[in-house]
């Protein structure tokens, strides 16, 4: 008995290694055929967009973080970092992270990574992620009694679809949804078969530590999973329904424990990144609105299973073949017969899923009611997938008594592409493409015999079968799904590889240096404005090591965001997208930016007023420095303040111009300077001086734009000495459209600002654009506006005035009793201030709950300031201060996951005792 279980195991084993060494070989091949010329071209996997602007700066920032605890670990010291000033304002670290956790198994391994070689670990990773997916679902079919040979199917299709054609290289770390999910779902078949939940708990636990955003989704779709799941299995014993709902419940109850615990074990990352998420900028935005889909946008959104160009989540692209078996699986007869027959519960799962994903709400409920998105159709690629591996052998060993219907069906589907291709919804390139194969799909199905075979078996060892039109269906659905590879990289011109950066162009990018010197190293705390292309946005905190103004994460400080958003800074594009701070000399000398650096990129950048430009050596001239001779320093004191709810009724420019004069705190700590304070904002008048390719209505307030590029010159009469800002007011537009782009063409400036509308997933109720046009000493007279095609709402044109005589005795009144002996340690802020009167203490740090104040070894209290910082209200006397720093929530995540743990334990060795007691 023992020896044939030993061949059983040994038979297995053997299986296994075939047939994971075969998707391995197939998965090798498909890599080098679709990304090969890329390579060879000089092209890295890494897109243009927030590839290159979040993902693989965070890699490289988190694989030095992860070096430097352990060295400090090794050296005894247990502090670790969790707020860093490199980051934006300054941000904490956990928060930010909610992007692309450290704690990812896969981007873990950084922490062995050489920073001379993270660009290359970086392009490992899209690959390895990708490769770990379809293992995932090629393991969890096997565990579902998959044969093989249809598994591998699977696996291929689900790994090469269009979710993943957009995602594997654009946002490599989302694929780590695509990963977990098969994983979680055996996890929560070994709990419906009977199985010990700890398989569950434990991809709930490593799910969890890379995150909380996919996890959610992830949960949701198990939520729904399970309910069907459920329902499928209590029904087969003809409850009443008395014992039916009290079934149903204790199978919740049963999960929901389950998944709780595993919640509990990722507790320590959770609760900080969640309470994060809370203070951030995401649910401070506007919810976007949702509206029926047009009947277009139905057709589009259908055929976008196995049509069209890969640009966004809601083309899933899978092959033509796995679609057409899906819909012949949903609407086949079930198979009562056959006892392990899941199309019951499959069916109505895979209903319920088309619903939401066709209807706005749907994007919205996996979405967390944030905005509108469809990342989470990664779960309908497993459902569609899974079905289809499930189906495909009763299709092609003729179980299926009838395939004509899907004729029709395939006929309906030709329609429908041409009239997309009508419509200019889809290129006819990518439809010809899926046409020609949707065809070729169907013929495989419905004409190819089970009859021939090929061969029977290679080896004794590996006794597969492999018959003719399994071959051909392969081919068929391999060429197919990378074909949706190839026509990713056409563009209307041809072979188009502008999406992806050179490999050349890249390493430079990281290893030019900006300083000369380790800012960290000066004695004095200081920031520096970068200006530069939007690309390199968080290009401060890898390498170049300082302190800046810019940064772009899915979740950033939500006070520096609303600050922004009262300033109307153009700054701020998205409302966590921030680029500068418009060059405004009040807010670069309110966040202590000493120095200006602007690139080649970043030409006619306004310079602020009281900058002066240094001699400095910079390979091919690519960069000016400019000093600021006002600098502010990180800690610097108010005599005066006002409240927030007399800050809330000035004007944009006003609250700027205030911040040279009082601070802003809450209601009840201000000394209100309100009445004696004169205003310097000067609005200006202005006269259309040409309108070319567009027409602006004043009277019905209707800017209408007829050809792209259409401009509009406007004479004001500015002031000497003078900031002159630009304002539109009430730019808006309730159209389709998500985003414009404005140009700005002053006498010494070039500006853009991005305009975002109702359609927008980014759009946070922004109507007015405040831009400012640069200092100047003499007076500006002109300015050109350009604008995409289109139709607008603009109410109005606003022209102001912002002087700097008064700057210089603002700067040095602001500069008398400062912070003095500043240091930055981990998680901390020391310095000295005497005040000779009753002041505030201003910092110009991000205020955030996770801030504690001790004044001369006393607490004290922090009062959030101007939004977004945070200052200490002290009478006159000498002060030594420490701020300290730590992540909100992380002491409540290490309890409950300590806690979560020993449950865990006592729960595992419980179920351990009793199913020895069963087996005796």
């Amino acid at each position: 008995m023992k020896i044939k279980n030993i061949k059983r195991q040994k038979r297995v084993s053997k299986d296994t290694f075939f047939i994971y060494g075969l998707y391995s070989f197939i998965f090798a091949g498909a890599l080098f055929i679709v990304w090969g010329e890329l390579w060879k071209n000089g092209y890295g996997l890494i897109e243009k967009d927030d590839a290159i602007r979040q993902h693989l700066p965070m890699l490289s920032y988190f694989s030095q973080y992860l070096q430097n605890v352990i060295k400090e670990i090794v050296s005894g010291n247990f502090q670790f970092p969790l707020f860093d000033f490199h980051v934006g304002l300054g941000e904490d670290v956990l928060r930010f992270s909610a992007h692309s956790s450290p704690l990812d198994i896969f981007s873990i391994w950084g922490v062995v990574v050489p920073q001379a070689y993270i660009i290359y670990f970086y392009y490992f990773l899209v690959i390895l992620r990708m490769y770990a997916a379809g293992i995932a679902f090629l393991h969890f079919c096997r565990f579902k009694k998959i044969a093989n040979r249809y598994a591998l199917f699977g696996a291929i299709n689900y790994v090469f679809s269009g979710w993943v054609i957009f995602t594997s290289t654009r946002h490599p770390f989302f694929m780590i949804a695509l990963f977990y999910l098969p994983l979680l779902m055996k996890g929560l078949e070994k709990v419906f078969q009977g199985g010990t939940p700890f398989y569950l708990i434990s991809m709930i636990f490593l799910s969890g530590l890379t995150g909380f955003y996919f996890l959610y989704m992830e949960l949701m779709f198990m939520g729904i999973y399970s309910l069907v799941r459920i329902h499928d299995l209590i029904k087969k014993e003809n409850l009443s329904f008395k014992y039916y709902v009290k079934q149903f419940s204790l199978w919740i109850w049963l999960l929901l424990k389950n998944v709780l615990l595993g919640l509990s074990l990722a507790s320590v990352y959770l609760i900080p990144i969640i309470l994060g998420f809370l203070d951030s900028s995401r649910p401070k935005a506007v919810k976007v609105a949702t509206k029926p889909y047009t009947i277009w946008e139905y057709f589009v959104t259908f055929i976008g299973f196995i049509a069209g160009k890969a640009t966004s989540w809601n083309i899933v692209l899978v092959s033509s073949l796995s679609f057409l078996t899906f819909l012949y699986f949903f609407f086949s007869r079930k198979r009562k017969k056959d006892k392990y027959a899941e199309d019951s519960y499959l069916k109505v799962l895979s209903l319920i899923l088309v619903v939401l994903f066709v209807v706005p709400f749907g994007s919205l409920l996996f979405n967390g009611f944030a905005y509108v998105s469809h990342r989470w159709t990664f779960t309908m690629l497993f459902v569609l997938n899974y079905c289809f591996v499930y189906t495909l052998p009763d299709i092609l060993e003729r179980r299926g008594k009838d395939l004509n219907y899907l004729g029709g069906v395939v006929l309906f589907l030709l329609v429908v592409l041409g009239g997309c291709v009508w419509q200019k919804q889809i290129n006819w390139v990518f439809a010809f493409f899926d046409a020609i194969f949707l065809s070729l799909s169907w013929l495989v199905l419905r004409f190819l015999p089970k009859t021939v075979f090929l061969f029977k078996s290679f080896h004794s060892a590996y006794p597969i079968r492999v018959s003719l039109p399994l071959l051909v269906a392969f081919l068929c659905m391999f060429s197919n799904v990378f074909g949706h590879f190839f026509l990713y990289h056409l563009s209307e011109e041809g072979n188009d590889h502008a999406l992806f950066y050179q490999r050349q162009e890249i390493n430079e990018g990281y290893t030019k240096n900006l300083f000369s010197v380790d800012q960290d190293k000066e004695e004095d705390f200081f920031r520096v404005d970068v200006v530069r292309d939007k690309d390199w946005i968080n290009y401060g905190l890898v390498h170049q090591n300082y302190f800046g103004l810019s940064e772009y994460w899915s979740m950033i400080n939500g006070n520096v965001s609303k600050w922004l958003q009262e300033l109307k800074s153009n700054g701020l594009t998205t409302n966590n997208q921030i680029f500068h701070l418009d060059q405004s000399t009040i807010l670069n000398a309110i966040t202590s930016v000493k120095t200006l650096i602007v690139s080649k990129e970043a030409e006619g950048t306004a310079i602020p007023f009281g900058y002066e430009k240094i001699s400095q050596e910079t390979e091919s001239n690519e960069r000016e420095w400019f000093d600021n001779l006002y600098a502010l320093p990180l800690g610097f004191s108010y005599e005066s303040a006002i409240s927030y709810t007399e800050y809330q009724k000035l004007s944009p420019l006003q609250k700027q111009t205030m911040l040279m004069e009082a601070l802003t705190v809450e209601d009840g700590e201000e000394n209100n300077v309100l009445e004696s304070f004169q205003w310097e904002e000067t609005l200006l008048p202005f006269e259309i001086a040409q309108e070319k390719g567009l027409r602006w209505d004043r009277e019905k307030k209707k800017l209408i734009v007829q050809e792209q590029g259409g401009s509009l010159i406007i004479d004001f009469v500015g002031r000497d000495n003078s900031e002159t800002y630009i304002e539109l007011v009430g730019f808006h537009q309730n159209e389709e459209t998500e985003v414009v782009s404005i140009f700005y063409q002053g006498q010494q400036t070039k500006k853009e600002s991005e305009a975002h509308f109702p359609a927008s997933p980014w759009y946070w109720g922004r109507k007015d654009y405040l831009v400012n046009l640069s200092y100047a000493k003499e007076a500006q007279k002109q300015v050109t506006l350009i604008f995409e095609a289109g139709e607008y709402d603009l109410e109005e044109i606003c022209f102001y005035a912002l002087p700097m005589d008064r700057y210089p005795e603002q700067i040095n009144r602001l500069k008398e009793e400062i912070l003095e002996n500043t240091k930055l340690g981990t998680n901390q802020v020391t310095g000295d201030i005497t005040l000779s009167k009753e002041k505030y203490v201003f910092f110009s740090i991000p205020y955030s709950k996770g801030w504690t104040a001790k004044v001369n070894g006393e607490s004290a209290k922090i009062l959030q300031t101007n939004t977004a910082f945070m200052s200490l209200k002290l009478p006159a006397g000498q002060y030594h201060i420490e701020l300290n720093y730590r992540t909100p929530g992380l002491i409540l995540g290490i309890v409950v996951s300590s806690l979560g743990m020993g449950v865990f334990i006592v729960h595992f060795f419980f179920l351990k005792r009793k199913k020895k007691e069963e087996l005796e």
